[in-house]
């Protein structure tokens, strides 16, 4: 976490001066998404989450931050997730996010990945 601290890839969420929420954004590629066990929707740009927290006081947190995302970046999402974190699993699908397959961190763990697609200007890509 500190790396992304350093790199300036953590975000914090705030509202009236008190933090509820963080996450990393990367706006490069991802290392870890170069192999895949199974296929991504496409290969285009896209932005990573990672590490995405919140302390429960809000709702509707994960939805904010894709939708955020999507409008200032305009390209893909991609976020992965370990395969017993069914909350996250849940809110990525809910999203619209599909299950791509499985990556594998520098240190060999599984992780079940996702992508969400944006829409082009010819519509939507599958």
């Amino acid at each position: 976490m500190r790396q992304h601290i350093l790199r300036g890839t953590t975000y914090v969420v705030e509202e009236q001066g008190r933090r509820f929420a963080t996450f990393v954004l990367l706006q490069t590629p991802d290392p870890t998404y170069s192999f895949i066990e199974g296929a991504w929707l496409r290969d285009a740009p896209y932005v990573t989450f990672h590490s995405l927290a919140s302390d429960g006081r809000h709702h509707g947190v994960a939805h904010f931050l894709f939708d955020w995302a999507r409008e200032t970046f305009r390209c893909d999402l991609r976020l992965d997730t370990h395969h017993d974190n069914h909350r996250m699993q849940h809110l990525a699908r809910s999203y619209g996010f599909r299950e791509c397959g499985v990556i594998y961190l520098a240190d060999g763990a599984p992780r079940k990945a996702y992508q969400y697609l944006i829409l082009t200007k010819w519509g939507l890509n599958r």
